[in-house]
């Protein structure tokens, strides 16, 4: 997990989405069972509720319910084109939950993915929504910045200095074994044992599969036995 004073993000023109300290347990781009997170998770200290804000002035333009996936979301595009996007939220301010509750009312689902017209002005600092679980896991702020194309990128929030991330030891989560002759086939073997012993071709390329971070390690080997212990 990782602090960052509020300041350092009011240095880079944007105001925090929560209240600081701001608190990272998930960074952007961690593997996550075949994607890569595109966006950063913002501890509310395991509550629901907290005020959501708004980093800068912008619009929100698009505003997302469901039951799966970002929950309720919101996606505010700021003055220079980029955007910011709001995950997991337990509701949103009044207004805003007005226009989703009518919508619902009148399409008779809860599911909703609309873009408001116009446009809904907002400043910086203001609150837009409010923490929650919607969607998957435990109460938290999933927090992103998109390219005006919509290119996720690494906020300022994982990107300044000093910060120390709670160490994570990778685990190996797999192997392929990778013949180094004609006509044989890659295998790979997921590590759900504590020891295996494997036959295997000679010689053969080992990939190590590592989490966290996303990594491979290959080392090239000549026997006909493999252990794993």
């Amino acid at each position: 997990m990782t602090e960052m004073p509020a300041l350092l993000l009011l240095l880079l023109g944007l105001a925090p989405p929560l209240d600081p300290p701001l608190t990272i347990t998930s960074g952007f781009g961690e593997y996550r069972q075949g994607r890569f997170h595109t966006g950063v998770d913002l501890s509310t200290g395991g509550k629901k509720g907290k005020p959501v804000y708004a980093v800068g002035d912008g619009t929100i333009r698009r505003i997302r319910v469901s039951v799966y996936g970002y929950g309720k979301a919101l996606y505010l595009q700021l003055e220079n084109g980029d955007w910011a996007v709001y995950a997991h939220l337990d509701h949103f301010r009044r207004d805003l939950d007005s226009l989703v509750y009518i919508r619902q009312i009148r399409t008779r689902r809860y599911a909703q993915d609309f873009w408001p017209d116009p446009p809904i002005p907002v400043q910086e600092g203001e609150v837009i929504a409010y923490s929650g679980a919607t969607g998957i896991g435990a109460p938290h702020l999933h927090f992103e910045l998109r390219t005006p194309d919509n290119r996720p990128y690494a906020p300022p929030l994982t990107l300044l200095g000093p910060v120390q991330q709670r160490p994570r030891t990778p685990s190996v989560q797999s192997l392929t074994l990778i013949p180094l002759q004609p006509l044989s086939w890659p295998r790979r073997i997921p590590l759900t044992r504590s020891s295996h012993i494997l036959e295997t071709p000679s010689p053969f390329l080992l990939r190590v599969h590592l989490l966290p971070p996303p990594l491979e390690l290959e080392a090239e080997i000549d026997g006909d036995r493999f252990y794993l212990l």
